[in-house]
């Protein structure tokens, strides 16, 4: 493996202010845009984060708490969710048109469990609103830009509580960690992925391996939590194979 200077990175000064809650704040694209939502304002870096724009909401028809908000993008446009209220923008944020919610059932409009839902593009361009991992699975998607919404079970079964993950700025699929019994085993059961096609697998492999990521020749990764142990799968999680990190192409 080897590196190539390109420039420091750095991040908005308002980054730092967000703590450990900031994977619902940034959003990365597949042409390497990323976004970084803060209050009124969405900072824009071309540069994989050499240097940030400002872009700022002509109005919020509420008060902006960082809490109570999200961000999702790809390569055509952006979706931030503040309080009860969507905005769309298709030019890299620079302008910005409020969603109108269709129905009063909306999880814009509701909340899910109590909060904001987390925004999420999934791998066909479907715009996902999930709740807060530590206390719902409930997951809802819309196909028309965030004005109609329908919550969503991707055929899991009826009493599989899930965490919904997608990886990398060009998510190639889903992926489901399935909750065990409540104070019975270990935290999750089992791992499924769905992918464009529609398809869903359960992955071979222990849930507890650790971090899932991808890379962009398709390979899927699971990285031990004591960052010592790497394995790949070619075919979707169905076989893996221990793999030294010198092995690993990325690009």
């Amino acid at each position: 493996m080897s590196w190539v200077e390109e420039g420091a990175a750095s991040a908005p000064h308002e980054f730092g202010k967000l703590g450990t809650g900031h994977d619902r704040h940034l959003a990365r694209t597949a042409q390497g845009r990323a976004y970084l939502l803060y209050g009124d304002t969405v900072f824009a870096s071309n540069d994989g984060g050499i240097s940030w724009s400002e872009n700022k909401f002509a109005s919020m028809p509420e008060p902006a708490d960082v809490y109570q908000q999200a961000l999702a993008a790809n390569d055509r446009e952006l979706f931030v969710v503040s309080g009860k209220t969507l905005f769309q923008s298709k030019d890299e944020g620079r302008h910005w048109q409020q969603v109108e919610q269709a129905g009063q059932e909306s999880p814009v409009l509701t909340g899910i469990a109590g909060r904001s839902p987390d925004l999420k593009m999934a791998p066909d361009g479907t715009l996902l609103a999930l709740g807060n991992i530590a206390v719902s699975q409930r997951a809802f998607a819309s196909k028309d830009g965030g004005r109609h919404w329908e919550e969503l079970r991707f055929g899991l079964p009826p009493d599989a509580a899930f965490i919904l993950r997608t990886f990398g700025p060009d998510p190639d699929a889903m992926y489901f960690f399935i909750r065990s019994a409540p104070h019975k085993g270990p935290l999750f059961r089992s791992l499924y992925r769905k992918g464009v096609d529609g398809s869903l697998s359960e992955m071979r492999i222990d849930p507890f391996q650790g971090m899932l990521t991808r890379s962009v020749n398709g390979r899927i990764y699971a990285l031990g939590f004591d960052g010592a142990a790497i394995h790949e799968s070619s075919d979707g999680g169905q076989t893996w194979l221990p793999v030294s990190r010198d092995a690993i192409i990325w690009h």
